[in-house]
């Protein structure tokens, strides 16, 4: 099992390489209705890091419009590719310290509907991980492949305020990501804004962090500044995160501290 996963992650590396060195099609001008000074391209790359006291991930990923321009409606093919790692007390003597790898390839679509802008895909993710307690000694691996499914939302519901939802799930583990973000343009280029986020790591109610205590992912509160322009952003967050946890069919509950978190993320789109 071990060996097909990093055979896959290695496949969606390749993809990854492969969407970044494809050339623009040959017609795109007569599929795609743009004018030349509307344009920014097929190919949108990006690349990000998020930090929080128990938690550390890189990631990149490139987004191909194989007939058209990235603003446009069209199909999509994207591909992802993160590594990262975050550890936890199981009691006072048992630390555990987990490394994971990810990856995915997926086909979608995008359309404007006035002014929501739509995008849905769906494709295959593998997740490799290794658990590490340095207390007894163990270390093992673990690969999980299965679907994924994502979509992202944005509505500009007004000439300077924006609303954003980011979904995706994955059956590596039931790993789930949902992102809400609200934004006030403050100048033409600069918005600023408020952010909530949940991200569910391992299934629900699976993975026992402390004896009869469980892991329900990570709730995060936060703000952000973006700065656009046609053709690329950067975007930077900073807020609090604390665990979501909870006794197997007796609810859940925040947990008692909460730690600070950052993330930054700077796209390209040519």
């Amino acid at each position: 099992m071990v060996a097909w996963g990093k055979l896959a992650l290695r496949v969606a590396r390749g993809i990854l390489l492969a969407c970044l060195l494809m050339p623009s099609p040959l017609f795109a001008e007569e599929l795609d209705p743009f004018d030349d000074t509307d344009r920014v391209g097929g190919y949108e790359v990006w690349v990000g890091a998020d930090v929080a006291r128990t938690t550390w991930l890189v990631y990149s990923g490139v987004t191909v419009a194989p007939w058209g321009d990235t603003h446009a409606d069209g199909f999509r093919l994207r591909a992802t590719a993160g590594h990262g790692g975050y550890r936890y007390n199981y009691d006072r003597a048992t630390t555990v310290k987990v490394g994971k790898t990810s990856g995915d390839f997926s086909i979608g679509y995008q359309t404007q509907i006035d002014d929501l802008t739509v995008k849905a895909f769906a494709g295959w993710a593998v997740l490799s991980r290794t658990f590490d307690v340095p207390s007894l000694g163990v270390r093992t691996e673990r690969v999980d492949h299965g679907f994924k499914v994502a979509a992202e939302l944005w509505l500009d519901w007004s000439e300077s305020a924006w609303m954003s939802l980011d979904a995706a799930y994955a059956d590596t583990r039931s790993m789930l990501d949902l992102r809400l973000r609200a934004g006030q343009r403050i100048e033409l280029d600069i918005s600023a804004g408020l952010e909530a986020i949940w991200n569910r790591t391992d299934m629900s109610g699976e993975v026992q962090t402390t004896p009869g205590q469980y892991s329900f992912g990570t709730g995060r509160i936060g703000a952000f500044v973006r700065y656009d322009w046609f053709g690329g952003e950067v975007s930077a967050a900073a807020g609090l995160a604390t665990d979501i946890q909870g006794r197997s069919g007796k609810g859940i509950g925040v947990s008692d501290s909460a730690s600070p978190y950052g993330a930054v993320t700077v796209l390209f789109q040519f």
